[in-house]
């Protein structure tokens, strides 16, 4: 369960900016805008999300985790614009740069698979420390219905593929990868040696003794 309840400005040279309206009525005025054309650049959110999960994994070196879950995400963006600025500012606003509202309850399915491939590195990121970094693909996708009457009004971002319109509810899948940070050229020499170590076998020293 998590919740968050904020208020989200943006800020320019240290100071909060404003929305200024580029629109036909507002650009026609010389010099600075009137103020039925600006509003604070900020926005309210309030988001709740709250899961039960179920996962069954298979597999040893190659993971494949299957998870049964039941999810509440609720998210409403705000605005309190002053009684100055004009309706339709304030509508351009919400239109161009404030999240659309989005509550999804119902079950999900997903599908996660990695590989349980570490190489050991030690003065990589950190000095005198020594560091795992996992190997492999990293790869995760997920399944739900999004009903309608719940007051959805907006896909999920990161959701690709056709969704259903019929009946009371839309399908919905999304899949995701994770994200690897680009290293430079020697360091990922200096991986490639730790993985190379790590999948080579053991070598045996054989010692002679000799009698003169």
């Amino acid at each position: 369960m998590a919740w968050q309840d904020a208020v989200l400005r943006r800020y320019v040279n240290g100071s909060l900016s404003d929305y200024v309206d580029t629109s036909p009525r507002c650009a026609g005025t010389s010099g600075p805008p009137p103020a039925r054309c600006v509003l604070p650049f900020q926005f309210r959110s309030r988001i709740y999300t709250t899961s039960y999960e179920v996962t069954r994994s298979f597999g040893w070196d190659l993971k494949h985790d299957f998870t049964l879950a039941a999810t509440l995400n609720r998210a409403v963006y705000e605005i309190n614009a002053p009684a100055t600025t004009d309706a339709q500012t304030v509508a351009d606003f919400v239109s161009q740069d404030v999240p659309v509202s989005d509550t999804r309850v119902g079950p999900s399915l997903q599908y996660h698979t990695y590989q349980r491939r570490f190489v050991r590195v030690i003065d990589f990121d950190t000095l005198a420390l020594q560091e795992d970094y996992r190997l492999g693909h990293d790869i995760v996708a997920r399944v739900y219905p999004s009903f309608r009457g719940s007051g959805r009004r907006a896909t999920s971002s990161g959701s690709t593929g056709p969704r259903s319109t019929r009946g009371p509810c839309e399908m919905a899948f999304s899949a995701s990868r994770s994200s690897r940070r680009r290293r430079s050229s020697s360091r990922r020499r200096a991986v490639r040696r730790g993985a190379d170590r790590a999948r080579a076998p053991p070598t045996r020293r054989s010692s002679r003794r000799r009698i003169s």
